[in-house]
């Protein structure tokens, strides 16, 4: 699970190559209005995920560049069931606070300079779905509430 740490780095890389496969499952998510896709930020996403025993299932990203707001979304199949304790643990390095684990889940916030924001990590057996979102510092408010939207839709 130490690949979850890439959501908050391979955002703020946002310069990588490639295009998430066509037959990848997808977020569903409906990313807030002016966002736009960002291929490239899931290509490095699902790129620094790769690992022994991983399988990365899916990968998108949004954002606002101009904002400094982004959104990320990966699925992934470990090897054996996924625990809360691993995806806190996949971001070390990487301060978190506010951590909130539950039947199924974790949430979570982090700091990854100059990026904060909020992780929600679905854990279904061997599967994660995660989802983080997350500023730069430029537009705060801006940024949380589009994460608010984000989150909860």
């Amino acid at each position: 699970m130490a690949e979850l740490r890439l959501i908050a780095a391979a955002a703020a890389a946002v310069l990588a190559v490639g295009v998430a496969r066509a037959d990848a499952p997808h977020a569903g998510i409906t990313p807030p209005a002016g966002w736009r896709a960002l291929p490239a930020v899931a290509a490095a996403i699902a790129a620094g995920a790769k690992a022994d025993g991983v399988v990365v299932e899916g990968t998108e990203a949004w954002g606002d560049p101009g904002r400094g707001c982004f959104a990320t979304w990966l699925a992934l199949r470990g090897a054996g069931p996924a625990t809360a304790e691993q995806v806190v643990a996949s971001l070390a390095g990487t301060p978190v606070h506010d951590v909130a684990p539950t039947a199924g889940s974790v949430t979570l916030a982090f700091e990854h300079p100059p990026f904060h924001g909020k992780l929600h990590a679905q854990l279904a057996g061997d599967a994660v779905r995660a989802l983080a979102c997350f500023g730069d510092g430029r537009e705060p408010a801006a940024c949380d509430a589009a994460c608010a939207a984000v989150s909860t839709r």
